[in-house]
């Protein structure tokens, strides 16, 4: 795979809930307070200045979400022959506030939501500009120590007047895109392992150094001093090999067990059999991750529901199609991708067959793999859980964790449950899947395989608190 074709893949990872539905700026989704999910490495000074209270789970324990770290670490194993050298790209978006502002008395300019000049309307944004930064390194010199590369990003600011007619007359309006400053630095090293198989751990820490601490606390003002969506496309050279983190082969299991990967997740990129080229984003993917042959078009979500989202962006007004085009020109791309789909297009969406296996023949023993009962992950189909042994069929109540749950969890605490499987997460953590004893609905959501999920520490098995309370 070429680098052009790896970007195309690490750039659904760069715009991942860079505008939801209905796109436009109005929306509170849409708020840059809450819009930036993925990969928000804050300013080192900031974080320390206003440290995670007690109890808060740490950057260092979460892939992606509502927790902010300054940096990453991606560490990950590679064979390389003599001579061999890594390509290391970062790329990140740079926030860029798209400041709208009418003109007022004696002139000066007052901020506005919106405002329409010559026929065409602006409006107030958050824009993401990409950035990629590259460097190469020889294997053999990032043995003898951690090479150190600063990539700083200088403050910015641009003024755009806006006027009526043919643009003879006196200003109506003024845009202004600003950028902060950003000083990151990028931290690369290498250490040979011991034994027969020449592997080496190559180590890569992005860092924000940027000189800044927020007064407000306002996360709209954090993620300005910050790189969002910041992640790493890793590509050997030809000689050289990454060893896959998910798969690794069996004499490679303990050198990749040993690695240690902060606030990312590094996978093999490309076609599948390849090695030469790793993902480390931040988020959970597949070695070999691709964007679906059925999606045309890229809106900014990855739960494959590009039918939903474009029957939905069918339903839109005229007024709201218009906001959403003015607030960004990828929103306007998706309206007019909507607007002009083909039938034969959107037919595709509809869904896809991707595993088809043969039907056995009349009189052939059933296929294990089509049996209707869950298959069970612990080996011994049960847990503990404060001793008490817990697995499919055990009884609990939900105890959801306040500070750490979402809303919806909330709802359900002290309701009882049924377990219906003990699942692992990608930290091996286990998680309990279970349906509620009261819901009337509870025999269709195990037909299709559909639980609320809890960590063990979120509930409590029935037999204990029956015990309790007797």
């Amino acid at each position: 795979m070429s680098l052009d074709a790896a970007r195309r893949i690490a750039d659904t990872v760069l715009y991942e809930g860079y505008i939801l539905y209905p796109y436009r700026a109005s929306h509170g989704k849409n708020a840059s307070g809450v819009r930036w999910q993925f990969g928000v490495l804050a300013p080192q000074r900031h974080t320390d200045a206003n440290p995670l209270p007690p109890g808060a789970m740490q950057p260092a324990g979460t892939v992606s979400g509502a927790v902010e770290t300054w940096c990453q670490q991606t560490e990950c194993m590679v064979e390389g022959a003599d001579g061999a050298s890594v390509d290391v790209r970062l790329r990140f978006l740079h926030l860029q506030a798209r400041l709208v502002e009418a003109a007022a008395a004696e002139g000066q300019f007052t901020p506005v939501e919106s405002l329409t000049a010559g026929g065409e309307r602006y409006v107030t944004w958050d824009e993401g500009v990409e950035t990629e930064f590259g460097a190469t390194f020889e294997l053999a010199d990032l043995f003898t120590g951690p090479h150190v590369v600063p990539v700083d990003q200088p403050a910015s600011e641009e003024i755009e007047l806006l006027r009526e007619g043919d643009g003879d007359g006196p200003p109506v309006g003024r845009v202004i895109r600003r950028r902060e400053a950003l000083s990151l630095r990028l931290v690369v090293s290498a250490e040979p392992l011991p034994g027969p198989y020449g592997i080496a751990r190559l180590r890569v820490r992005t860092e924000n150094l940027t000189d800044w601490v927020g007064t407000s606390g306002s996360r709209e003002e954090v993620v300005r001093h910050s790189p969002v969506a910041t992640h790493l496309i890793l590509a050997a050279t030809p000689g050289a090999r990454f060893v896959s983190p998910l798969d690794p082969p069996e004499w490679a299991r303990p050198a990749v067990a040993s690695c240690t990967n902060l606030s990312t997740w590094p996978v093999l990129l490309g076609r599948s059999g390849s090695s030469d080229l790793m993902l480390s984003a931040p988020m959970v993917l597949p070695d070999y991750p691709e964007v679906a042959p059925e999606s045309p078009m890229d809106l900014f979500d990855g739960t494959e529901n590009d039918e939903l989202l474009s029957l939905r962006i069918m339903t839109l007004t005229d007024e709201e199609k218009a906001e959403a085009r003015a607030t960004d020109p990828r929103a306007a791309a998706i309206i007019d991708h909507a607007d002009n789909l083909p039938p034969e297009i959107y037919e595709r969406l509809h869904g896809a067959i991707r595993s088809l296996r043969e039907l056995p023949s009349r009189g052939a023993p059933p296929d294990p793999r089509a049996g209707d009962e869950i298959p069970e992950i612990w080996t011994d189909d049960r847990g503990d859980i404060a001793g008490t042994r817990v697995g499919k069929g055990s009884r609990v109540v939900l105890r959801p964790a306040p500070g750490r749950s979402d809303a919806q969890d909330m709802f359900l605490a002290g309701r009882v449950a049924s377990v219906q499987a003990i699942l692992f997460d990608a930290d091996e953590a286990p998680h309990l899947a279970v349906t509620l004893d009261d819901d009337p609905g509870a025999d269709i959501q195990i037909s299709h395989g559909r639980y609320r999920y809890f960590k063990a520490d979120e509930v409590q098995p029935l037999p204990d608190l029956e015990e309790a309370q007797s």
